[in-house]
């Protein structure tokens, strides 16, 4: 008897990394180190657990990928994230960076050690992906998950519960090819202004810029639900009405 093939369906995945977790175990030791590692899980499966429908699919020790119901889930879970380790009092600095990506994954068996469907596709990978292309304390996301979340994310929690309005950029940072993948990926940021990097993430072996000259004036600010115009005092953005080949048209 053939065996069934596996299904497959759009996910909005996230990637999480801690990073330089190596240089901080030669540092520190690794009881310190594990000690650290567990608070920032605890602030994870916190976030997560916050999100209906949100699921993490995987601890990779220093990491976790998860998958949420909607891009604006998973871009408000990220900033929640970013923002509780900014506030927390870690003994020795930690930052984690973060890649989200929407694309169609393949659900296979069951995974022994987690009881949940274990999930493969080119969409678990160009996650990673983007998420190894980020700076400490970035988020980084591809155009679908980016188009999404910037007409729905207004304001997010604090590590303390209450919400309240914060200064967010949300910005273009140009295309990268990225190792096994066919085509270069536009790769966008959003960010709390004092907490995120909000800047170009340096090209690696693994993501290299491939944006033409004349298209460099399109990079940086993006309009998003909720933002201020630059430059415009007392106008605030409301909806996206629609878009073309020249642009954006927004309600403010």
């Amino acid at each position: 008897m053939a065996e069934a093939a596996p299904s497959s369906r759009l996910m909005v995945l996230m990637f999480t990394d801690i990073v330089g977790s190596t240089d901080l175990k030669r540092k520190i030791g690794d009881a310190d180190t594990a000690k650290l590692i567990r608070r920032h899980d605890e602030l994870f499966r916190y976030t997560v657990g916050a999100f209906p429908f949100a699921e993490i699919l995987k601890d990779v020790g220093d990491g976790f990928l998860a998958r949420f119901n909607s891009a604006s889930d998973a871009v408000h879970a990220s900033l929640h994230f970013q923002r509780a380790l900014h506030d927390e009092k870690f003994a020795h600095e930690l930052k984690a960076r973060v890649g989200v990506h929407l694309g169609e994954v393949s659900e296979l068996d069951l995974e022994p050690s987690s009881g949940k469907a274990k999930i493969s596709g080119l969409a678990v990978d160009l996650t990673a992906r983007v998420m190894g292309l980020a700076l400490p304390g970035q988020i980084l996301m591809t155009r679908a998950a980016f188009d999404n979340a910037r007409q729905y994310v207004r304001e997010h929690p604090t590590s303390d519960g209450e919400t309240s309005p914060v200064v967010r950029k949300w910005m273009a940072h140009g295309r990268y090819l990225f190792k096994g993948a066919d085509e270069a990926l536009e790769v966008f940021e959003v960010g709390e202004v004092g907490v995120a990097p909000l800047q170009v993430p340096p090209h690696s072996d693994k993501a290299k810029g491939s944006l033409p000259a004349d298209q460099e004036e399109t990079l940086g600010w993006r309009p998003a639900v909720g933002m201020e115009i630059p430059d415009g005092k007392n106008w605030i953005l409301d909806r996206k009405l629609g878009e073309g080949g020249f642009g954006e048209v927004w309600l403010g």
